[in-house]
């Protein structure tokens, strides 16, 4: 809910329902238009940004750009700082004069009109990285469900396919990679943004509050549905931070241990279900619970517990660069609640379907 919470801030604070078209930057409309910068699951740069940095991202102008080399990038200190955003683009006028020539169809929602002014963008970097959806640094765990693939990073170079279709015929074509070295041979100039620079200007964290506490003084014009949610979501909201104080390592840790013990001894003893499956015991509603439930719970629960940890390390990442409240630090929560729910259902043996 606390996505959806955050979009319609964001819709109300464009005010209007095709966002690129409301940036007073032409340079930004320019850019979000562009299918590379789209997370084909997840959004798209603009909202990244606005629920990253809290930015009223209509009000950046493109006097809040400075340009530079992509060689110069590098050297700088732009490129270690993670409140500064690189948008290496290729507005190579012969290039685009021979796609304006040669080039019928562009992939994606690229279009030569949304590349003639100010180029193709080929990826957007934060801190020396070539960022992934939700303005992220990496792609994820591993192991993890939620590990992004090269359709959520931002950029042409991050996708083979649209690479090689764009620059299909064109002599000295880049390689689809996300390198410093390609970045500096395929880029012809970065636009820089500031992001503190930017959040002195145009916060929109202080518009969030006062529309929060308008809506919660109107109580008298709520109906009774709207106070019992409303309830609701302070409960869990009580019940994740109490969540988040527990030590969540160690239940996992214990959980996992009692879960293969649970199948150890469903193996020692032998006893089968009418369907063939080897039974751990009964769950508080009398169901057998089968050593498949057993190893569904083991992998649910370290999928959790490895976004947790994710999200862990990106909280503490904010709040070293002060944002105190961040969108990190919810899921932190959220992410302990349910991982100390699933403590206790496999304490319980409540884990089976």
């Amino acid at each position: 809910m606390e996505h959806i919470k955050d979009y319609k801030l964001f819709k109300e604070s464009l005010n209007t329902e095709k966002l690129n078209e409301a940036f007073s930057s032409s340079i930004l409309r320019d850019f979000a238009a562009q299918d590379g910068l789209k997370s084909r699951w997840r959004g798209n740069l603009a909202k990244d940004m606005q629920k990253f940095a809290n930015l009223a991202i209509d009000k950046i102008s493109d006097a809040d750009f400075t340009t530079t080399t992509p060689a110069a990038y590098w050297k700088g200190g732009d490129a270690k700082d993670p409140n500064k955003v690189g948008f290496f683009v290729d507005d190579d006028p012969g290039f685009i004069k021979w796609a304006k020539a040669n080039k019928r169809y562009l992939p994606g929602s690229l279009d030569l009109k949304n590349i003639s002014k100010y180029g193709v963008v080929l990826s957007v970097v934060r801190g020396g990285v070539g960022m992934w959806s939700g303005f992220q640094m990496d792609r994820g765990s591993t192991y993890s469900r939620h590990r992004k693939g090269a359709d959520d990073r931002y950029g042409v170079l991050a996708k083979d396919y649209e690479t090689r279709s764009l620059y299909n015929g064109w002599d000295g074509a880049p390689a689809a990679k996300v390198t410093r070295k390609n970045l500096i041979d395929a880029a012809t100039r970065v636009y820089v943004l500031d992001l503190n620079s930017l959040r002195d200007k145009y916060d929109v964290s202080g518009l969030k509050s006062d529309r929060a506490n308008s809506k919660a003084g109107a109580t008298a014009l709520k109906t009774a549905k709207e106070i019992k949610d409303e309830n609701r979501k302070r409960y869990t909201a009580i019940l994740q931070d109490k969540a988040a104080m527990t030590d969540i390592d160690k239940a996992v840790r214990d959980s996992i241990e009692m879960l293969n013990q649970h199948i150890s001894d469903a193996l020692k003893k032998g006893e089968m279900d009418q369907y063939g499956n080897f039974v751990i015991g009964k769950s508080p509603r009398g169901r057998d619970v089968s050593i498949k439930d057993g190893a569904s719970a083991i992998r649910n629960m370290l999928d959790d517990y490895q976004r947790y940890k994710d999200y862990e390390r990106q909280d503490k990442e904010a709040r070293a660069e002060g944002r105190e409240d961040n969108y990190y630090g919810r899921e932190v929560k959220a992410y302990a609640k349910r991982l100390t729910d699933y403590a206790k259902k496999v304490k319980d043996k409540n884990y089976g379907w």
